[in-house]
Order: C-alpha cells, then sequence, then structure tokens
C-alpha cells in the first residue's frame, strides 16, 4: 500500500506542476516538463522493478 500512496502523491504533484505552467501561459513548458518528468519516472520504476526482482533472486538462491 506503501507504494501506491507514494505513486498517488507523484502523480499529483506532476498534475499539480503542470496546470500552474498551463495557468502561467507556459503551455509547451509544461508540456517539455512533463514529458521529461513522465521519463525519468519511468526509469526510476524500471530500475527499482529489476532491484527488486534481483533480491527475490537472490533470496531464492540462498535458500
Amino acid at each position: 500500500m506503501h507504494v501506491n500512496e507514494d505513486f498517488n502523491l507523484i502523480s499529483k504533484a506532476l498534475s499539480s506542476s503542470y496546470l500552474s505552467l498551463i495557468e502561467n501561459g507556459q503551455d509547451a513548458a509544461a508540456h517539455a516538463s512533463l514529458s521529461n518528468a513522465r521519463a525519468d519516472f519511468l526509469k526510476a520504476v524500471a530500475h527499482a522493478s529489476a532491484i527488486d526482482q534481483k533480491v527475490m533472486i537472490d533470496t531464492l538462491y540462498d535458500r
């Protein structure tokens, strides 16, 4: 559940930043910023997933 809460907080922060940039007339900056944040987030999730898989495999081999 902790992961879902973290994901929701990140999503809310990204949405808030995006809306703030749009309201200030910076549509292009908002789009670029959100695209970069999305790419970084996906890299982080992939990295975390790889670490989790490695830990599971290492744990199984330890037994």
